[in-house]
């Protein structure tokens, strides 16, 4: 992308928009921040963040990925390549807009704590075996474009060919996919971390997981930031 190009691009972007960032510490540690996009003289622009959250270490020597909601509701995030120019104060980053990224790539980045309903289940594939059905009711504790990360009674039995159901408020809608287990944690009182990342799903239906997670992640911006800091 040409430097006109990407001026252009970030000329485009309406301020105060939320957005979140990925990047690099100097021990090496990748963290991601819920933010708020602030005009700046383009390609130039500034993150503003809550209070106390951004850390001493970070790595100012690689770029990072920031991922800016688009004003328009029904238009993907803006996905951006940027390096770190100056860290101002303890709650904003100047940055300088490189290149902007496929959303697609980044589907991952865009988890968000939710609290939904869930229900996983495993149907045998041959009818003589029924035996081995089961389905666990639970909560996610997370979503992203490409998995959740949920709470369950228990552990499941199996790992792959997973049937995931969630019911989602924002907008309001039951999805339903294939998928398979990443990783089993048991936490306190007998209770289970269930990881499982979707396999099959309809680009529609994680069009509206990923609507979800941007709804999400403006409501806790809301209540963590004032809309004129």
């Amino acid at each position: 992308m040409s430097d006109s190009a990407i001026t252009h691009l970030i000329k485009s972007i309406t301020d105060s928009q939320s957005a979140r960032i990925s990047f690099s510490t100097t021990t090496g540690e990748i963290l991601h921040f819920d933010c708020i996009y602030k005009e700046g003289i383009a390609p130039r622009f500034f993150l503003v963040f809550p209070p106390k959250i951004l850390p001493k270490e970070i790595n100012m020597s690689q770029y990072c990925s920031i991922s800016i909601r688009n004003h328009d509701e029904d238009k993907a995030p803006l996905s951006l390549s940027a390096k770190i120019e100056e860290i101002i104060g303890d709650r904003t980053l100047e940055l300088t807009a490189k290149s902007s990224i496929d959303p697609t790539g980044l589907r991952e980045f865009f988890r968000v704590s939710i609290h939904a309903p869930v229900t996983i289940s495993f149907e045998p594939e041959s009818s003589e075996d029924l035996s081995r059905q089961w389905s666990l009711a639970g909560e996610t504790l997370d979503i992203s474009g490409s998995g959740i990360l949920a709470l369950f009674g228990e552990e499941c039995q199996n790992r792959q060919r997973i049937k995931i159901t969630l019911e989602l408020s924002s907008p309001q809608a039951s999805i339903a996919c294939m998928g398979h287990v990443v990783y089993t944690r048991r936490v306190r009182k007998g209770r289970w971390h269930i990881a499982l990342h979707f396999d099959d799903i309809p680009t529609k239906q994680r069009d509206i997981i990923i609507s979800n997670c941007l709804y999400e992640q403006r409501r806790q911006l809301k209540e963590t930031l004032q809309p004129n800091s």
